[in-house]
């Protein structure tokens, strides 16, 4: 039955007409022939019965007086059945009489009849027995006065009995043969009659499902059950339609919705950076005030790290809005692994002593020495994950471990801490939820785990997490990063990094502002004018391409979010200018729009800047584009002069990377105790960092780590 289980309904149909009509017409047939065969059988014996009952009378005179000739002169009248073989008359003792023969039979062949079973066998007056081939009668011959004078016994052949079984087989073969192609032509003529309007139904069907097109329907042949299911059908596409339109309409409504979150999301961002910009970038400049008093200097302290916590709410909740509209983009580069974790492993040790709880931290002696990865991205990941850690964790431990095997690395962290309750677990990565006591909540949106999965996923890893109420988490984060194998170990070597100034130019470089507000023009007047830039500033893009052309300034440094015009006009307007068109232009803008980001290059600018922004960031663009060497401030540590050109053994790479961390972290008990640990050969450089430290010259220290690790 298999074979027609991907045959059409028209085949099956054909099938089943046909399979039944077959059966049928045999069934018919067989019980036709097998009473036909029995009555031509039984007709058959009645005849030779006949026949042998007229030779027995015509031959009982003969065997009374035994005149052998006058039987033999009767039986010859059996030539009158062609089919009678030979026949044998027996006396009344059973003794062999008369024979006849046909004519032209091989006498020698025939068998001969024993009179002993003729005694035995002829019990009545008649008895036939049939074979294969023959059917013999055996007839016993009486007088008038029912005397027993002899048997008459006569073979016959099946000829005729085979002929006629022959002749009725084909006459019923050609019958079934005709019935079955009768069925087979009405089976092709009437199936319509049930397959068109279950044809008409898989056309919409199929129709529906490829161009999702609800509004046909099928269309109704009959009033039968077919009929009714195709108004069933029909019903339910118009049901369909009614939903789609429906879900639609909410799919529209939740897209503008969503639209109007994400740009809610970035417009409040920009709003927040706004200030944020101003708040930062004036710590910036009064923490390298050297007329502060350490009152002065922890509270302007406070206020950078504040400030820096409030942007890492910011950057969270954006980054999450960006993960949901799917528009987070991973960006590999090369980068060294060690370095990068050992930065962690210090930063989060620092953190972990400001708890008086342990941090051990083990990396595997395989891993490769460059990896090619998200930077960025993978460090949030593990900051998250630590940061979660040693924040639930009020005494114990805290272990960090990287393994690589099978083409994986394998991140661990494993915490001694609150513990997260079964029924808890598959709510931890939902954006602002927390896990634990909800009376003793820690500080936090509760989004970092939900963007740390996110991103995990993003790039193509897993996060798995197992966790015992009131005995501590363990979450581990499969990734597989390609290995670079041209890597090689960074040089260690240092230049004192105190900006106060620049080479490489006679006469003061011109730097034009262009930003509608204030406090962001401000800033950036009083960050760069100390290094002997010289500031033009502009209020509107209008005034910007007025005074671009004026002045011909070396730089521009364009807002891009303006009234009148804004920056993305601006700057078109001076790559109009001849003279403009190889300026660098600088976009800094508070805007999260990826477009707004895209559209500055689009449109002239060199590179993008976001705000709040960092002096260290800054200082770097103008390095690449103004293509000037810094000059660093004369420093004296033990007597001994320092300056830019006088070399000293300086911190490794993963140091130099770890104070970076710490200094951008604003941590400054753990940059103090960093300093405590370094070896005493480093001794004037573990001074310099105390110096700055107790001083809370955290652009200071930013700015002396970031040299030795670009050197």
């Amino acid at each position: 039955m298999r074979i027609f289980d991907n045959s059409s309904l028209k085949n099956k149909l054909r099938v089943i007409i046909l399979l039944t009509s077959g059966i049928v017409l045999f069934l018919a047939s067989v019980a036709f022939v097998t009473n036909d065969t029995l009555t031509f059988r039984r007709n058959m014996v009645t005849d030779v019965f006949v026949l042998a009952e007229l030779v027995g009378i015509n031959s009982t005179a003969g065997l009374l007086f035994k005149d052998n000739f006058a039987v033999e002169e009767n039986m010859q009248a059996l030539k009158a059945n062609k089919h009678i073989v030979f026949a044998k008359i027996f006396n009344k003792k059973h003794q062999l009489f008369v024979t006849y023969f046909k004519q032209d039979v091989d006498k020698t062949s025939l068998p001969n009849v024993p009179i002993l079973t003729e005694r035995q066998t002829i019990k009545n007056n008649y008895i036939f027995n049939f074979s294969q081939d023959y059917v013999d009668i055996f007839r016993k011959i009486y007088t008038n006065k029912q005397k027993f004078v002899g048997t008459v016994y006569i073979r016959s052949d099946l000829e005729a009995f085979y002929q006629h079984l022959f002749w009725a087989g084909s006459i019923i073969t050609i019958i079934i043969i005709l019935s079955l192609l009768l069925a087979l032509i009405l089976a092709f003529k009437f199936q319509t009659v049930l397959t068109a309007p279950i044809d008409s139904l898989l056309a919409t069907m199929k129709a529906v499902s490829k161009f999702k097109d609800y509004s046909l329907s099928a269309k109704k042949i009959n009033n039968d059950e077919l009929g009714k299911l195709v108004d069933s059908f029909n019903d339910m596409l118009a049901q369909i339609k009614n939903h789609e339109t429906e879900l639609a309409k909410a799919r529209d409504q939740a897209m503008a919705a969503n639209q109007a979150k994400s740009a809610f999301l970035a417009n409040m961002s920009h709003e927040l950076r706004t200030p944020l910009n101003g708040i930062l970038g004036y710590a910036q400049i009064l923490i390298k005030d050297r007329t502060l008093n350490e009152q002065q200097k922890t509270g302007i302290s406070i206020i950078q790290r504040s400030g820096d916590y409030l942007l890492t709410l910011i950057s969270d909740i954006l980054d999450l809005s960006k993960i949901e509209a799917g528009k987070l983009e991973i960006f590999p580069a090369e980068f060294h692994l060690k370095p990068f974790l050992n930065s962690l492993a210090e930063l989060f040790k620092m953190r972990a002593q400001q708890k008086d709880i342990e941090f051990i931290y083990k990396f595997s002696d395989n891993l490769p020495i460059g990896v090619s990865g998200d930077e960025k991205r993978l460090r949030q990941i593990v900051i998250n994950l630590l940061g979660n850690a040693i924040k639930f964790t009020k005494q114990g431990q805290v272990s960090f471990s990287v393994e690589f095997y099978d083409n994986k690395f394998i991140f661990k962290i494993i915490d001694s801490g609150i513990g997260i309750a079964k029924e808890e677990l598959k709510n931890i990565f939902l954006p602002f939820q927390q896990a634990g006591d909800k009376n003793s909540k820690e500080q936090g949106t509760g989004l970092g785990l939900s963007i740390t999965k996110k991103l995990i996923d993003r790039m193509g890893g897993k996060l798995h997490v197992d966790s015992i109420l009131g005995q501590g988490s363990t979450f581990w984060v499969e990734l597989e990063l390609p290995i670079i194998s041209t890597m090689v170990e960074e040089p260690k070597s240092i230049n004192i990094p105190q900006v106060i100034g620049y080479k490489n130019s006679e006469t003061p470089l011109q730097i034009l502002v262009v930003d509608d507000n204030w406090e962001n023009r401000a800033i950036l007047q009083n960050l760069l004018e100390p290094l002997s830039f010289k500031i033009i500033t502009a209020v509107d893009g209008i005034e910007g391409v007025k005074l671009a052309a004026e002045h011909q300034p070396d730089l521009i440094l364009m807002d891009l979010v303006m009234p009148e015009m804004d920056g993305f006009d601006a700057t078109r307007e001076i790559r109009k200018i001849t003279a403009l068109k190889d300026i660098p232009i600088i976009a800094a803008s508070a805007s999260v729009f990826e477009e707004h980001h895209q559209l500055s290059l689009d449109v002239g600018c060199n590179e993008f800047l976001d705000k709040p922004i960092r002096e260290s960031e800054l200082l770097d663009v103008l390095k690449r584009f103004l293509n000037v060497e810094w000059i660093y401030e004369t420093l004296q540590e033990n007597n001994i002069e320092v300056t830019e050109e006088q070399p000293l053994v300086m911190l490794s790479t993963e140091q130099a990377t770890t104070l970076t961390a710490l200094a951008k972290s604003g941590n400054i008990k753990g940059i103090i105790n960093f300093a405590k640990q370094l070896d005493s050969e480093l001794t004037p450089m573990a001074k310099k960092i105390t110096d700055l430290a107790k001083g809370f010259d955290i652009n200071g220290l930013r700015f002396l780590a970031q040299e030795m690790l670009e050197k």
